[in-house]
């Protein structure tokens, strides 16, 4: 057998020496091939870590560029809800509170919003929103708007908080607005322009770092690393960090490890196929055969081994036949296993099933509840703030709008004018008539003011009795009294008899007019002071009049 080994082929001179020529004109060929790729890789380093370099800062400029545009963004809305409230109501928990639910509605990006008082205390907050760490107020005197540091909630997007303090016209520190939002919009920015090569992060002045793109470093691989950072304008820091393998091992895995690897290759295919092409082809062959008609499902299998295969072959026989001996036993457990993994699934299916079913029963009967609730709630608020006999606003609600827009006058420097209005001899109206007829003169009154009181800031109240007030905010003196005017002629108007002491027999109103332009000495019950002084004097002139008169200067 050794001097079979020993022979040459005998078809040296014709196709196996042109093979063997082949394979080392090859080799001679690529050896050159691979020397000039090194040589061309090193022309082009230093203009590709220029070109990496001016790439990586034009990334973090935009990057800077779009954190500055999305930040201003939202401490805009923090102003404008600090505003709202500020304008509105002031920061107390009786107005506004849905506010920031409506913010958080309505812009994708905002998570939670919470509004303080001075001392902390939360007065209204989104359905998300959380309490500001304890020393929020005391920043929030100190800047006009502050940032939290950055967090990244376990399995969901990174988050940023910004707070905004809350002043009255005096400049007097009375509340903040705190306002958390979603950087996901710049991390998604991030992650488009910064590619697979590139880590974008973003930092805060605590040192907390978010990342803005989805590249991954590895170790695996020597790499070269290019730094470019950019501050905010508010203290924020973008950091951009290019890991790129350096340009000369990008070119020897371009070039050099392709040469070598067909260098390799043709030297070891050469060298094989002389070795072992003779004696180990035929039983490799049988036994690929073998394997691949193999069916596991067919119960026990051994693969025969060929009676002239060398000793190799056949210890490698004897491996693959205790591998399938094992693969056998294998199949079998796994067979098993997956018939108790559908039993197990079907009834863990029949279980989610039954709770699906319970939830969905749970979730429905909760918000029937909820709706139910809702709506009660809806009808106490009318019933706490409306008259129930004529529709009109009530007392309660008299008092505190008239509070809000003589606040707004205050701060816009423009007038507010009242008119208190008394049912003429509604008490002889009450004992000749009876309460019913009078609860129906009371209604039709108020109808008839109703309709000339349209405008945002006006209001018309039952003041108490037979007595009623309009609040005109915005509106001074002179078109008060024209106004006032209406109405008396309005009610006059109806005819309602009135044959037990009313003027002319029927229905009338006496009305006094008052107008202020609000300032810090005087105060909203001045204004209503006023108005009682001229309905009094109107009732004293003979009734079914109207009565005003312009304030005087204070003395110095």
């Amino acid at each position: 057998m050794s001097g079979d080994r020993a022979s040459p082929p005998a078809d040296l001179g014709g196709k196996a020496f042109y093979m063997f020529v082949g394979n080392w004109v090859a080799l001679a060929t690529l050896i050159p091939m691979v020397i000039a790729g090194l040589m061309l890789s090193f022309l082009f380093i230093d203009r590709a870590e220029q070109d990496d370099m001016a790439d990586l800062q034009r990334i973090v400029g935009g990057v800077a560029r779009g954190m500055d545009a999305y930040l201003d963004s939202n401490i805009v809305i923090a102003s404008s809800v600090a505003e709202a409230v500020h304008l509105y109501s002031g920061p107390n928990p009786g107005v506004s509170r849905s506010l920031p639910e409506l913010i958080v509605s309505q812009r994708e990006t905002v998570l939670s919003i919470t509004i303080t008082d001075a001392e902390g205390a939360i007065i209204s907050a989104s359905p998300g929103g959380a309490r500001p760490a304890s020393d929020l107020p005391e920043l929030s005197r100190q800047s006009p708007a502050r940032f939290s540091t950055l967090r990244q909630p376990a399995g969901g997007d990174a988050q940023l908080g910004v707070t905004v303090p809350i002043r009255d016209a005096a400049d007097v520190y009375s509340g903040a607005v705190h306002l958390e939002f979603s950087l996901a919009p710049l991390i998604a920015l991030g992650r488009e322009i910064g590619g697979q090569d590139m880590d974008l992060r973003l930092l805060d002045a605590a040192g907390h770092e978010v990342a803005l793109s989805a590249h991954v470093a590895t170790s695996a691989v020597p790499e070269s690393v290019l730094l470019a950072d950019r501050t905010l304008s508010n203290g924020f820091v973008v950091s951009g960090r290019r890991y790129v393998q350096t340009v000369e091992l990008r070119e020897w895995n371009e070039y050099a490890v392709a040469a070598c690897l067909l260098l390799l290759a043709s030297m070891v295919s050469w060298l094989v196929a002389q070795a072992v092409a003779h004696r180990v082809t035929k039983p490799l062959a049988g036994l690929a055969r073998d394997l691949a008609d193999l069916n596991l499902e067919g119960g026990q299998h051994q693969l025969d081994v060929p009676d002239d295969a060398p000793r190799e072959i056949r210890a490698l026989f004897g491996e693959f036949n205790a591998l399938l001996r094992r693969l056998d036993l294998s199949y079998g457990q796994l067979r098993e296993s997956l018939e108790e993994a559908k039993l197990l699934r079907r009834r863990m299916e029949h279980v989610i099933d039954e709770r699906d079913a319970i939830i969905s029963k749970r979730t429905a009967d909760l918000q029937s509840r909820t709706a139910q609730l809702e709506r009660a709630n809806s009808a106490l608020q009318r019933v706490a703030m409306e008259d129930a006999l004529t529709g009109l606003a009530n007392r309660r609600a008299f008092d505190e709008f008239l509070a809000l827009v003589w606040r707004l006058s205050l701060r816009e420097h423009v007038p507010v004018s009242l008119i208190l209005i008394d049912i003429d001899c509604f008490k002889s109206y009450n004992d000749h008539l009876g309460h019913q007829a009078g609860d129906d003169c009371l209604r039709q009154v108020a109808h008839a003011m109703r309709s000339l009181a349209k405008r945002p800031l006006d209001l018309v109240a039952r003041y108490g009795g037979e007595e009623f007030a309009i609040v005109l905010g915005r509106t001074d003196l002179a078109d008060a009294a024209d106004i006032a005017q209406m109405v008396r002629r309005a009610v006059e108007s109806m005819r309602i008899d009135h044959a037990a002491g009313g003027i002319n027999g029927i229905v009338t109103i006496s009305l006094g007019v008052a107008s202020m332009l609000p300032d810090e000495t005087a105060e909203a019950d001045d204004l209503i002071a006023m108005a009682d002084n001229n309905l009094y004097a109107a009732k004293d002139r003979g009734r079914n009049r109207v009565e005003f008169e312009f304030p005087t200067a204070p003395e110095s």
